[in-house]
């Protein structure tokens, strides 16, 4: 006797493109990166407002660097590592 499966268990696979558009006709601008971007600015002013009303340990001042470095070395150096391995 064969049973069949509930739609439940039923997969959904996306046809998104990884793309979202072109800048200049070459420069693809994909998801992933746009998330980067929007997750560091969200951090960026995040860590800012905080800093304004004294509950971080950095000047308001010293919050950009504070991401660069952020990003310099989680992403890059970590990306690197992890890739190595």
């Amino acid at each position: 006797m064969h049973v069949q499966a509930p739609a439940v268990f039923a997969t959904y696979v996306h046809q998104l493109d990884p793309i979202i558009f072109e800048l200049f006709g070459r420069l693809p601008l994909r998801w992933y990166g746009f998330a980067y971007l929007a997750g560091f600015l969200g951090g960026y002013l995040l860590l800012k407002r905080l800093a304004e009303r004294k509950l971080w340990v950095l000047p308001p001042e010293k919050t950009a660097d504070c991401i660069a470095a952020a990003a310099l070395l989680g992403v890059f150096l970590g990306g690197r590592i992890v890739y190595v391995n």
